[in-house]
C-alpha cells in the first residue's frame, strides 16, 4: 500500500494499493497500465491508471456507483487525488521479464515494481502461480559491464 502526497489537508490520509501492473502497446508505443485500489478508509474504489509521456487517471466507479464516487469527492478534490496518484506514478520504475517470442513479436511480463522506495513485487494473476523467491527485482545501477575487444 502506498501513501498519496496531496497539496491538501488529505495529505496521507489517501492510498493507492497497486493490484496489477501491465505493459500495453497502442499504435507501436508502449505504455504500463496500473490497476489498484485507491481510498480513504471510508470508501475505496477500483482505479485505473495509464503511465505513458501523460498519465491518465480514470476510475472505474463512475460508471458502477457513482454516488458513493460523489461522496468521495466531496471529502477529497478530485483534481488533488487525481495528480497525487500521477505524482506517485510518474516516478514508478518497472521490472519486466521476457518471454519467448510468438509470431516474431517481443513478448515480456511485468514482475514487480517500485515506488516511494520499496519494491513491490507483482501478484499472479492466476491461482496456483506463484513468483519464485527470493525475488530480486533490480538494481540501483548497472551490475554488469561490456567490454569491447
Amino acid at each position: 500500500m502506498l501513501y498519496l502526497q496531496t497539496d491538501g489537508p488529505e495529505s496521507g490520509e489517501l492510498y493507492f494499493d497497486i493490484q496489477q501492473v501491465e505493459e500495453r502497446r497502442l499504435r507501436g508505443r508502449s505504455f504500463f497500465a496500473v490497476t489498484g485500489i485507491c481510498g480513504d478508509g471510508r470508501w475505496e474504489g477500483e482505479v485505473l491508471v495509464e503511465v505513458a509521456e501523460e498519465v491518465e487517471v480514470t476510475f472505474v466507479d463512475e460508471w458502477l456507483h457513482v454516488e458513493h464516487l460523489k461522496e468521495f469527492f466531496q471529502r477529497h478534490e478530485r483534481s488533488r487525488v487525481e495528480a497525487g496518484l500521477r505524482r506517485l506514478l510518474t516516478g514508478l520504475r518497472v521490472c519486466m521479464e521476457s518471454l519467448p517470442e510468438s509470431g516474431g513479436r517481443r513478448r515480456s511480463r511485468v514482475v514487480g515494481c517500485a515506488a516511494q522506495g520499496r519494491w513491490l513485487p507483482q501478484r499472479p494473476r492466476h491461482w496456483g502461480e506463484q513468483l519464485e523467491l527470493p525475488l530480486a527485482i533490480g538494481e540501483d545501477g548497472p551490475i554488469w559491464q561490456c567490454n569491447a575487444a
